[in-house]
This record gives structure tokens, sequence and C-alpha cells, in this order.
């Protein structure tokens, strides 16, 4: 032991020897997909509200996805943008785009106005593809936008005539007639095409665009490479063992398409795992436990408000769940207490397994640690992937710290960003190469490494609220405290102007109550304080209370504490 994380990666004991010496694809993930695939063509691929898709057919409908997007003038190394909701179209373009060499730019559905003009224009976007029911924000941005060819994709088109044609007018679903460039998906692969070249791109060519939540900034268009991709599937498989997974299980996909958790982790790694992938279109984490009963899949990918829709659940009651074999939880942490309440209703319901959750960012190609059933330390966000590497980072020092000492978190490996999108000065500010000559992608998130590889965190770097004196205060520590009072739910601190000293920031604390909760919202912040005062230094102590109905939330599901700063000041 070389007392330094980085070095000794003392994480590797929990995976078998061959895992961090595993081969990652040197080509495309289309490719990936064909190689992994070519022995089960009858098996089910997509599972869509009563509609399957076989591997073979699967790759026929990549196929026409491809020629046509082909006839269309897209060429290798243009950009697609894809504002579409978890329907099979989305997975069939993302692989035929990948297969001519051009890349697909993740776009969130529901923005709207100049937003969505930005995500378009900034990539060059010709072709672009949108779902009917948000067709209006399109185009009332038509004028604006570089795109030649719309194509208009509907959640409905799977679905019986009449059924379709009844939920369409219930939307007030009507696509306009006479607009140049626009199409329905369907008339758009009708062809005949001349077959689609496949380029065979290499791995490190950037495959897809997705985009950051924007809580540090404005949002950035992260550059994600073939091997990124391939590197987490191919990880993947040592997290949970050999025969752990499959052909023809199913797993539930209900995350948002536009996350890197969606594209990578719960739609790319199951495919090339020949698994059944099951979309849902509608994220409704309200719903999440009648869906799990619903499609009874072994494996689901989730984020933490649907694994909090399973507590005090009537649907739940007598029913059995040994089905479920997979759990996982991404985008952001579920409190440990309530981590532990659910994995004990699981284990009443017959499932033999618990949440298994860790720790990740987009420019890393999503999961960066995880835990193990068998190794789940309270507080930490589990051990490195086999391929990630971590160090803890003084930037004041530039030098790496040791085990339990705090610091920057930094990550490297196979999985990083090709960088920002129009955008070298970002990228160059976090990804740094340093003295051990690799490049480390800086998270900005604040933790510490134990001896045996579990990483924890303490906040972040650019949430630190520094005082009138120059003092600072790590919100997450004010948080932590809050948190330990049973009847709050979700808390965030943020910094209040001083305006006593006229310049520095003061803690200033919003919170959620427990539905259960049976104190008054006064009564509450009255207990809260008390705990502070407890708990914490009296620097660290919140200086204004707010009880909030919910937290405001980015569009990638993360707690917006940007916008908390700005009701603040």
């Amino acid at each position: 032991m070389t007392g330094f994380p980085s070095k000794d990666r003392p994480w590797l004991k929990y995976y078998c020897e061959a895992a961090p010496k595993a081969t990652i694809p040197s080509g495309s993930i289309y490719d990936y997909l064909c190689e992994m695939n070519r022995d089960v063509p009858d098996s089910i691929a997509i599972e869509y509200l009563g509609w399957t898709i076989t591997y073979s057919e699967f790759f026929e409908m990549i196929n026409q996805a491809a020629a046509a997007f082909q006839h269309y003038g897209v060429k290798e190394g243009d950009i697609v943008s894809l504002a579409i909701p978890n329907i099979p179209e989305n997975v069939i373009a993302i692989y035929a785009l990948n297969k001519i060499g051009a890349i697909s730019n993740m776009v969130d559905l529901r923005l709207s106005g100049e937003e969505l003009e930005r995500y378009f224009n900034e990539v060059e976007s010709k072709v672009i593809v949108v779902c009917d029911l948000f067709l209006h924000n399109t185009l009332s941005v038509l004028d604006q936008l570089q795109a030649e060819t719309v194509i208009v994709c509907s959640p409905f088109d799977h679905l019986p005539l009449p059924i379709r044609w009844a939920l369409k007018k219930k939307a007030h679903v009507k696509i306009p007639k006479g607009i140049d460039g626009l199409i329905t998906w369907k008339d758009f692969v009708k062809g005949p095409y001349e077959p689609a070249v496949d380029r065979h791109t290499l791995g490190s060519a950037t495959a897809s665009i997705l985009h950051t939540s924007g809580t540090t900034g404005n949002s950035k268009g992260v550059m994600l490479s073939n091997r990124s991709f391939n590197a987490l599937a191919v990880e993947y498989q040592y997290i949970y063992g050999e025969g752990h997974f499959k052909a023809d299980e199913r797993i539930m996909n209900q995350v948002p398409p536009f996350l890197a958790y969606n594209v990578i982790l719960s739609m790319h790694t199951p495919l090339t795992l020949h698994l059944r992938l099951v979309l849902l279109p509608n994220y409704e984490p309200e719903k999440y436990a009648e869906n799990i009963l619903k499609y009874k899949p072994q494996h689901v990918t989730a984020g933490p408000a649907d694994w909090e829709n399973f507590l005090d659940n009537p649907v739940l009651e007598g029913k059995d769940l040994s089905f479920l074999r997979t759990i996982a939880s991404g985008s952001d942490t579920i409190r440990y207490d309530i981590k532990k309440k659910i994995d004990a209703l699981l284990a009443e319901h017959g499932s033999p397994c618990s949440i298994i959750e860790g720790y990740g960012m987009t420019e890393v190609g999503c999961a960066a640690t995880t835990n193990h059933y068998d190794i789940d330390v309270p507080g930490s966000v589990g051990v490195p992937y086999p391929f990630v590497n971590i160090c803890i980072y003084d930037n004041e020092n530039q030098k790496e710290l040791s085990y339990h000492e705090k610091g920057e978190i930094c990550i490297s490996g196979p999985r990083l960003m090709n960088g920002y999108y129009n955008n070298p000065a970002a990228t160059e500010e976090v990804m740094q190469r340093h003295d051990d000559g690799i490049v480390w992608m800086h998270s900005g998130d604040l933790g510490y490494l134990d001896e045996n590889g579990f990483l924890f965190l303490d906040g972040r770097l650019k949430r630190i609220i520094i005082q009138h004196n120059g003092m600072k205060i790590n919100p997450f520590e004010v948080e932590r405290a809050i948190l330990s009072h049973p009847d709050v739910k979700f808390c965030c601190v943020v910094g209040h102007p001083d305006k006593e000293h006229g310049r520095g920031f003061l803690p200033a604390a919003y919170f959620v109550m427990e539905p259960d909760c049976k104190l008054s919202p006064d009564e509450l912040i009255a207990e809260v304080k008390k705990t502070c005062e407890e708990k914490l230094a009296e620097r660290y102590q919140p200086q204004w209370f707010y009880v909030l109905p919910e937290l405001p939330l980015t569009p990638n599901g993360k707690v917006d504490y940007r916008k908390l700063e700005s009701e603040a000041q």
C-alpha cells in the first residue's frame, strides 16, 4: 500500500482478477450491439405497450432508418438532434445514426422557445427528430432553426388504430400540412433507399452528446465516445457475476431518454446483454410500483422518486416481488434510512436483492462507483467500477490526498468524455493532466476514500458558502444535520446575502416535511433550529428556515440549488 488510493486501488478486491483487464470493444456501439446479439435473433429486443420487436427485426429497423438518414443528407460526423420520449424510434435512431458515423444529440423533449432553439442550433442540426405531443414547441421557433428536415414521431403509433386515433384526439395531436421539410417517422423510413454505408467508426469517436443538468451554470453538451458506452456495458457484467443476465429477461426502463443514465446504463448496456428492453414512454414515479407489478421485470433501473413510491403503497399489499433480481437507482442519492426501509419492504415481498446505487456524472459516462449486494457501507456511494480510477485531490497544493483526507473527487479511465461541445475553455477547466501524466476529470464534488476503496461524498466545491470574514461553510454538513430530524424529507442549504456586513453569505435552509409529519411548519422549523444548535458550530447554523411543498428540480431530476440561490439573493 502506497497510501494513495489511485495507486493502491483497494476496491479491485471486490472484483474477479479478469475484471480490470477485460477488453473494451474497439469499434462503435452499433458494432458491439451486433456482435453481442448475432446468436439470439429470435429473442425479444424491445417490448413497448404490448408490441414486441425481436433482435433480427430490431436490426432491420436500424438499417432502414440508417438508409433514410443517409438519403436525407446525414453524413459521417453530422449531428442529429433527438427530442423524443422513451419509444422504440428513439433507440432505433441512436443506433441508425451510429451505424453511418453520425452523432445523436439528446435533447429534453419538454424544452421550448429560445432554449430549444439553442440546443438544436448549437450543434448545427440539419435534421431533427421530435415528438408530436410537443411539436408546437418546435414549430414556434421553426423559422430560427437551421434544420431542413423535421421528423415527427408519436408514442401512439404502435397502438391499435382505434386506440391510436382516440388518444391522439384526446391529446389534441394534429400535424399541420404544407410545411416544407416536415415528415412523419412512418413516411421517413418508408423508402426505398440505397442501403446505408456501415462506417465502423472507432471507439474514440463521439457517439452521442448528452447535456449536463446546468446546476453549476449553463448546461453543457458532453461528447461521449463509443468507448465510453461500451466500457460501461463490459464493466456491468462483472458487478453481478457470470450468468446473472439471461437472454429475453426483462429490464424495465422509464428513465427520461435524454439522460446518460438512460442511454448508456438503461438502454445500451442491457441490449448488449440480450435483455428485453421494456420501454415506458412517460416518466411517472407515482406509478412505479404499479408498473413493476404489471411488467414483472427481472431487472430495473430507476431514480430515488421511483423507489420511494414503494413505501406505504397499498398496491403492493400481498404481492410477490421474487422476480426482481437487479434493482438499480441513479440520478441522485437515496437517504440511507429510506433505502433500508425499501430494502426491508422488498425482502418482505420475496425479492432476493436490495437497491444498488452509486455515484457518477454525465462527463464520465454515467456511473463511476457502485455498491454491491454484499458490500454496502452506510453513508458511502460504493466503490469504483473496474475500469474507473479515483483520486482525492488537493487543488491548493496540487497533490493527491491519502485515505480519509477530504478533497475534490477526480476520476480517470476509458469512460471520460471527449470534451464539452464547442467549449474548449470549460473542457480544460475540468479535464486536467496531473503530475502522474494522467488526465483526470475534476468533478467539483468534495469527498474522501477509505482504505477499502469506499467513496464518501462531502458536498460540492462551488456550493461552498463564504462568509463576510472569509470563513467557509460546507452546505452538505448543514443538510446532514437537518436531515437527521425524522420529520424532514428533503433539504437544501444555500447562501443568503449577508446584508448586515454588505458582503459574504449566510446559510439559509429550505426543506420539505415528511407527509405524515404531525407538526405545523412553524413547529417543525423550531425543532429543526434546535437540532442545528445541538449539532452544528454557531457559524454553520442557518439564519433562515423555509418549508416548501417540494424542492425545485433541474430537468435531470437533481435539486436545483441555483434556483434556490437566486431566490435567496
